[in-house]
């Protein structure tokens, strides 16, 4: 894990010098392949029969495969397993330096363990997640669409470091990991992309309102979506009236 300075280093000197990402292909010959499982190649399918051919051809048709899975289980009502399988792919698209398809993957299941309050399980999808867009954001996440992301990343990246400090990732998530979260989180505020957008909901800022009792009264009005109630203070002209904020936040420091 190298710092955020480091990374954008290194992502602007691999720019400069054009160089190419390139994947080491392992081949491995199809009649060697044959003669070790004793299986005749016509009794395979041609599919089959290229899913040997090298390991990135291997890898290629594992996802193919998965892919059919993953959409049987999602039609069967079985997200747990689809989740999980998906959480699979999106490890071997990180293994390739894929990280925008990586992303698109982590994005689509990220809080399915959150519903079934496993925290720790949602914590290292959210980390995952954020790993992916570190790289992106930084500049060294590849090409899509054949074009090479020039920090276009920054305000999604920033949106998921702020959902990685909450009450409930504080008492799961290694010290370490939050402290090299929040060095980045300090790092990429300061960045022009990001310098005009707000975030309507910040997870790891808790900010709590209190108004000193009134003469005339209050009323309350619940919202359900929120799980909270709206306090109404009544107060009359010329009434005085105490009011408290109180901010507690979840960063490691």
């Amino acid at each position: 894990w190298a710092s955020w300075e480091d990374l954008v280093r290194a992502a602007a000197e691999r720019k400069d010098e054009g160089e190419e990402e390139t994947k080491e292909i392992e081949e491995e010959g199809n009649n060697e392949f044959y003669s070790k499982s004793g299986m005749a190649p016509k009794y395979l399918s041609t599919w089959l029969r290229g899913a040997f051919s090298s390991r990135a051809s291997y890898e290629t048709k594992y996802l193919e495969l998965s892919g059919a899975i993953i959409l049987l289980n999602q039609c069967a009502g079985r997200r747990r397993i689809a989740a999980r399988l998906q959480g699979e792919r999106a490890e071997i698209y990180i293994l390739r330096k894929e990280y925008h398809l990586a992303t698109e993957v982590l994005l689509s299941i990220v809080d399915s363990c959150a519903r079934d309050s496993w925290d720790r399980a949602h914590y290292w999808r959210v980390f995952r997640l954020a790993c992916c867009q570190r790289m992106i954001t930084a500049g060294m996440g590849g090409k899509k669409n054949g074009r090479t992301a020039e920090g276009g990343e920054a305000l999604s990246y920033l949106n998921t470091l702020t959902r990685c400090f909450n009450p409930r990732t504080a008492l799961v998530a290694p010290a370490k990991t939050s402290e090299l979260l929040q060095r980045d989180l300090e790092a990429l505020v300061g960045r022009n992309s990001v310098s005009s957008a707000r975030l309507g909901i910040a997870p790891f800022l808790e900010m709590e309102l209190n108004v000193d009792p009134t003469k005339t009264g209050r009323t309350s009005h619940p919202l359900g979506y929120l799980r909270k109630k709206v306090m109404k203070h009544f107060c009359s002209v010329g009434d005085v009236i105490s009011i408290s904020l109180s901010i507690t936040s979840h960063l490691p420091r």
